[in-house]
Formats: C-alpha cells, sequence, structure tokens
C-alpha cells in the first residue's frame, strides 16, 4: 500500500564502487522503462545503506534525475543498516549478476520480436528465421577444443545465444 511518503534522490549518494556502467543507449531505455512502467519500482526499489549510499539502482537512481525527479515515493527506496563492507559488495556485485539467460524461442512464443528488444530481452542483432528461409541456411562445422565440459557448453551457450543452430 502506497503511502504518501517521499525520499529525496539528492539525499542518495551514487556509489562510487557501482560494478556496472552503460551505454547512451540502454540508459534511454532505461528512462524510457522507467516512463512507461514506473510501478515496477516498487517491485525492484533502491537499496541504499545507513549512509544512504546506493548499493543497488545507481543507474535507475540516475534516470529518474534525468527524467526530472526530485523526489519518489519511498516505496521505491529500501535501506539497509547492518551490513558490513563485505557484505555491501557482495550484494553490490551479485545483484548485477545474471545467473540465467533467455530461453530466446520461448519467448518468442509469447511476445512478438519487437517488444522484446523494447523491453530489453532481445539484442537488436537477434534476426529470426522464417521457415522459408531455412534452405537457405548453411551448415558449417566447428571444432571447439576445451580444458573442460564446462568450457565446451559455455561456448556452445554463447553461440547458442547469438542465433546460432547448435547440435
Amino acid at each position: 500500500m502506497a503511502s504518501n511518503k517521499k525520499v529525496r534522490l539528492d539525499s542518495l549518494c551514487l556509489s562510487e564502487d557501482n560494478p556496472r556502467s552503460i551505454t547512451s543507449k540502454k540508459f534511454e531505455d532505461m528512462k524510457r522503462s522507467l516512463e512507461e512502467d514506473p510501478w515496477m519500482m516498487e517491485l525492484k526499489p533502491i537499496v541504499i545503506d545507513e549512509n544512504r549510499v546506493v548499493l543497488a539502482g545507481n543507474q535507475r537512481t540516475k534516470a529518474l534525475m534525468d527524467l526530472g525527479y526530485e523526489e519518489v515515493p519511498a516505496e521505491w527506496v529500501v535501506q539497509y543498516k547492518d551490513l558490513d563492507e563485505e557484505q555491501k559488495l557482495k550484494f553490490m556485485i551479485k545483484d548485477n549478476t545474471h545467473f540465467g539467460k533467455w530461453d530466446t524461442p520461448k519467448l518468442l512464443t509469447k511476445k512478438d520480436e519487437k517488444t522484446l528488444q523494447d523491453w530489453g530481452a532481445l539484442e537488436p542483432r537477434y534476426i529470426s528465421k522464417k521457415k522459408d528461409e531455412k534452405s537457405s541456411l548453411r551448415t558449417y562445422r566447428i571444432e571447439i577444443q576445451s580444458t573442460s565440459p564446462e568450457d565446451r557448453d559455455r561456448a556452445k551457450n554463447l553461440l547458442s545465444e547469438n542465433g546460432f543452430q547448435v547440435k
């Protein structure tokens, strides 16, 4: 339930240790996303420490400021006061680590390619193949030498994520 309490964005300190950067295009995409769906900020709030340093949400904080927000609903900011420095760093890094990967064919059964690109789930370089285009596909054999099955799987996943059919 939303309250009337507000948090001034200039009262927050962006972290100098933020482990992430963002391209100007992605930053503009983020701003557009925040404008279209501000309600999502309650579901994934900015996280700050006892000194009001942003631990999670540095880029979103910058984007909100760039959009002209001076203050935001208090529900968009969560403060944790009992974390030591190691826990703060660990949280900042793990919050920005994405362990999973998109199942592109499955995503494309839910939404069209353009929408998924707009939402950031597909890179614009992804090109779907229509059934009649499959006949023009050529087969190339690639040998991957690795020291472990994990490295081999990582290479296969990278190719698959970039639209290649891997057998």
